[in-house]
């Protein structure tokens, strides 16, 4: 009897101690997670602590372990999230160097508003107001931006080329300005060019163009508008 008595009032300061040890619950009392983002309530939980994201081994295309924003830490919560980032970050690798370095630069830049567009979609909509992780909203969409860097030709924004008609072909399409022909369109028809041109070292102007099925250059000379 004396060893059960014990025994019984060893668990009763256990459980007591646990309590007094357990810290307050931090959930937002709002009523949705946007008025929740829109009033700084998650950033605030995040920085003090409040949110109990895992971070431990989990890698993404980031260090984990240096995640500061909320972005990050839902990104490093799980690792199929940490995993869709490190894929994403893979693709834009070989969308990049697969493209003319000056669209290169455009996709630079399109890929820095990507991602402040990414961050504003996963603090409104990929956190609950319990500070849940929603893990298939952040992968929906990372995996809806590999899927446009994995089609090479299509990422980059339609509003980046106009379409042109090729007036008198057959009109080559070379792989530099005068360098080797990649290919001939050998009909009068309409192409998508990006706008910005390249000079040639003589200052004539081409325009880079996927009508070959990869990037080559055809000289302004060989279409109208």
């Amino acid at each position: 009897m004396t060893y059960i008595f014990m025994v019984s009032i060893v668990a009763l300061l256990a459980y007591i101690f646990q309590g007094l040890n357990s810290p307050p619950s931090v959930n937002p009392p709002l009523d949705d997670a946007n008025e929740a983002i829109k009033n700084g309530v998650v950033s605030k939980l995040i920085k003090e602590g409040g949110y109990s994201f895992t971070t431990g081994q989990i890698e993404a295309g980031f260090n984990c372990g240096k995640a500061r924003t909320v972005t990050e830490k839902a990104i490093c919560s799980s690792e199929a999230t940490a995993a869709a980032d490190r894929y994403l970050n893979e693709n834009y690798a070989k969308a990049f160097k697969k493209l003319p370095p000056s669209l290169a630069e455009v996709l630079d830049k399109e890929q820095g508003d990507w991602l402040r567009r990414r961050d504003q979609h996963i603090e409104k909509n990929c956190i609950s107001v319990a500070g849940e992780v929603k893990k298939t909203c952040i992968i929906d969409y990372y995996n809806h931006r590999s899927k446009a860097l994995l089609q090479t030709g299509n990422v980059l924004s339609p509003n980046e080329f106009m379409s042109v008609l090729v007036l008198d072909p057959p009109s080559n399409v070379r792989d530099k300005p005068n360098g080797k022909v990649v290919c001939q369109i050998k009909t009068k028809k309409r192409i998508s060019v990006y706008k910005k041109p390249e000079i040639s070292s003589n200052g004539s102007n081409w325009y880079w163009t996927r009508v070959c099925g990869e990037w080559a250059l055809i000289h302004a000379s060989q279409f109208g508008s």
